[in-house]
């Protein structure tokens, strides 16, 4: 009971609604969520090919890994900050649905994964990064791709 309370509450909100009557907002906001999240699945692809050794043989691990933090940092914050703008106005109707309570945890779980991995890539010095570290990449990767799907099915369970 207490959790309709709390999604009707930010349905309510004034930002919902400022969200839900700009029609324009919203769909410079769905824009913004679906590139940033193609920026993320684009640097876990990137970091995952070259800690696989399949390209960018030549670039150290670690200093790739600094490179696409940036990114991924920027990323991620642009693409959870629209989906919670998109997820306001109609939060009742998205959190009773069990497919979008998969996408939280695929969520959590890909940006675990990631940061984990980015932690222990920045550690590999001159060395190829081991099969752990591999398995890892290619988990993330894997994580990133299925919060997608979940959150491409949210519109259509």
């Amino acid at each position: 009971m207490w959790l309709e309370q709390a999604l009707s509450s930010l349905q309510n909100s004034a930002i919902a609604h400022f969200v839900d009557e700009g029609r324009y907002f919203t769909m410079a906001v769905q824009t913004f969520h679906i590139l940033a999240f193609t920026l993320l699945l684009a640097v876990a692809l990137v970091l995952t090919l070259r800690v696989q050794g399949l390209a960018l043989g030549t670039l150290p691990v670690a200093r790739l890994t600094a490179l696409l933090r940036l990114p991924y940092r920027l990323a991620l914050t642009v693409a959870l900050v629209a989906g919670v703008l998109l997820f306001l106005p109609r939060a009742p109707a998205y959190g009773a649905k069990t497919i979008f309570v998969w996408k939280l945890g695929l969520l959590a779980l890909a940006i675990g994964a990631q940061t984990l991995l980015h932690t222990r890539l920045l550690r590999v010095r001159g060395q190829e990064p081991a099969a752990p570290l591999k398995g890892l990449a290619v988990l993330a990767l894997a994580l990133w791709f299925f919060t997608a799907a979940a959150g491409r099915a949210v519109g259509f369970v």
